[in-house]
This record gives C-alpha cells, structure tokens and sequence, in this order.
C-alpha cells in the first residue's frame, strides 16, 4: 500500500457531522483555536484494510476489521477515524481506533485494528471508506476525504447484501419545551426539551435540538438522553440554561433525529403544531462576542495581523489573528455599532473597514486580502 503523508491543520470539516447549524462549527472551531498547537510535522498511514470484503446484514448486523498503521515522529497518536459511506443510499458507518485498539508499535508508530459494525437493515449495494482522519495529542488533526483518497490508492470497498433494508428515517411523534418564555434580567433561565422519537428497524441513534436567533449566526444546542422506553420508541428530555446576558428575542427551535444508518428526520414544528419559537426578554444589554478570521484570495490563513474594534462610545480594543487567522472580541456588549479595522504587513484587503449592528454573537466578520 503507498504511503500517505498528512500534514494536521485546523479542522474545516467535522467527521461525521450531526450539526445543528453551521454556525456551532464555526463558533466551536474560533473557540478552540487559541488552545491549539501548530504542529507541521508529517504524519503517515499504510497498510491500510478491510476484512471481510462481502457482508450479509438481513438478519443481523455484521462487523467488519478495519486495520491501519500510523506513524507521527513527533507527537502522539491519540486516535483515528475511519467512515464508510453507502454508493447507492445515504446511509453512514463509523468506527473509532483508540490507543487501546492499537496491535503492535507505539504512538507514534502503531498499527490500529477495530471492527466497524454494519447494523442490520443496511443499505444493500458498494460501501466505500469516504473519510479518514487522523488525531494527535496535541488536538491537531487532518482529514482525507473520498477523492484524496483515491488519489493516494485508498479505494476500499464493500460489498453489503441485504434483502431487509432500512431507508426510513425516525419519527418525531411528540414535542414540547417549557417555558414558552423567559425573562433574563435578573438572572439565568433554564428551558427544558422534550422529545417522543420512534423507529421501528435500526432504532434512533441521537436526537438534536437547538434554539437560535432570527438573523443571529449562533445557535444554542441543547444535550438530549433517553430518559424512558428503548431506541425502538423513547421520550428524550434535555435541559438548556440561558445565561443573564442573553439577548432578547425570539428564538426558533431546530429538531432532528437520527437513525444508526444515518437516515435522519427533521420536523417542521409550525406546520405539526408543536411550539416552534421561545421568547427570551432582557432589560440588560447582552454580552456576546465578536470573532472572525483573516485570509488571502486563496484562504490560507494570515498569522499576526491586527484587528481593531472600535464601539459606540468611541473605546478601541485591539488583537491578533492566531496562526490559522482566527481572532476574537469576548465581552462585547450588544445593542452598538461596530467598526473592525484591520492591518497585515505586505498585505492589501478588499475591506480593510466593515461596520457592523452588534445585535447577538457574530462569528463571521471576515477579511480578505488580494
């Protein structure tokens, strides 16, 4: 088998994604980024394989050993990812090798085996690996998508045959939130979420809940668990608090269940007549934040460079990009007008000045330099 060389960098795509918004990612990434380390240094796969190459799932799920060799000089190899991906349906599977699931070597020259499991009702027809990546102890990871690796001579297959398959996604037979409405002025607020799901072949996997702003880039995800009945039939409840400087508004609800196979469920709550909106008052003005990043025509991120944010009472706070061209303003009170400025040795930007209406976090004021 060729060998692959990787190098980490900051993620831009997440594994296996079962994603509220979009802007959870980009919030999560701004967040982490400062307590990450640059790590350039090669990492490297071979001796990659499935076994077996044909599985039966009609009557029982079946797994299948997923082997790889990884090698970082440098750091430690703390886990890698593998993803199967159906060709004629969109239905998912994942197996995770942790350094317990290493056979031979060490962090940083191992060989990793672990069974991926195909549950029963699989989609019949070619599974493909689409996704590999690769973490190491310093958080730092890089991500192989299905045409790079095709490129590098990684084109695994499967061959799944089934003559019960599963293509229907969950049902959400009942949902409710309590309250309707809060009042954050003088304090914290929680909501609770309650969620009936239903599906009578793979089960329901997770359930998603997340409140949001209109006109807002954030989103508010609520942790859901199975407090009654079993994956076949379960109420979900979980419970989110809203802090003392949330803004006030209304606030959409997003709900969507997911089966083992991926099939995934997302319900128009307005149009079932489940509550579709929270109201969150506030006399207090919010405290939210201010984040974006700083790149070239081509992305690539520039280290180093100064932003400045000036408010509306004329107060000038300044800071840097990181290495990938992330930065961020926390304890920004809402309800102003912003202006970002920014300033990169030998770089020129298309917008060097953008005016902002600060009305909840924004996670997106972004430069470009041409």
């Amino acid at each position: 088998m060729k060998n692959l060389t990787l190098f980490t960098q900051i993620p831009t795509h997440l594994f296996i994604g079962k994603l509220t918004l979009a802007a959870i990612l980009v919030v999560s990434v701004i967040g982490q980024v400062s307590a990450q380390r640059s790590n350039i240094l090669p990492i490297e796969l071979s001796d990659f394989s499935i076994t077996p190459s044909t599985i039966d799932t009609t009557n029982s799920s079946q797994s299948v050993t997923v082997t790889v060799r990884v090698t970082n000089a440098i750091t430690d190899v703390s886990q890698v990812k593998v993803g199967f991906r159906s060709l004629t349906g969109n239905q998912f599977v994942f197996v995770s090798l942790e350094s317990s699931h290493r056979i031979s070597g060490n962090a940083r020259d191992g060989i990793y085996s672990a069974a991926a499991i195909f549950p029963q009702y699989s989609k019949a027809g070619t599974w493909q690996v689409f996704e590999i990546q690769v973490f190491d102890s310093l958080s730092n990871y890089r991500n192989l998508s299905g045409t790079e690796l095709a490129a590098r001579g990684i084109t695994a297959q499967l061959q799944v045959i089934s003559n019960n398959e599963d293509l229907t996604p969950p049902e959400i037979s009942d949902f409710s939130f309590t309250p309707s409405a809060i009042d954050t002025t003088n304090g914290s607020q929680t909501v609770t979420v309650t969620v009936r799901a239903t599906d009578a072949k793979a089960g329901v996997d997770s359930i998603s809940v997340s409140f949001s702003r209109t006109g807002d880039d954030y989103a508010y995800p609520v942790s859901m668990n199975r407090i009654s009945g079993d994956d076949k039939d379960g109420v979900y409840r979980g419970v989110y608090i809203f802090g003392q400087n949330t803004p006030s508004g209304l606030y959409g609800v997003r709900v969507s269940a997911y089966d083992l196979l991926g099939n995934v469920k997302s319900l128009y709550l307005a149009e079932r007549g489940y509550p579709s909106q929270l109201k969150i008052t506030s006399a207090r003005p919010a405290i939210v934040s201010v984040a974006g990043r700083v790149t070239t025509a081509n992305r690539r991120g520039i280290s180093r460079a100064l932003i400045r944010m000036t408010d509306g009472k004329g107060v000038v706070r300044a800071t840097y990009t990181n290495s990938f061209g992330y930065y961020s303003f926390a304890s920004v009170e809402a309800g102003q007008t912003l202006i970002l400025d920014v300033r990169a040795k030998s770089y020129n930007f298309t917008q060097p000045t953008q005016v902002v209406s600060l009305n909840g976090n924004l996670s997106t004021v972004n430069f470009t330099s041409y």
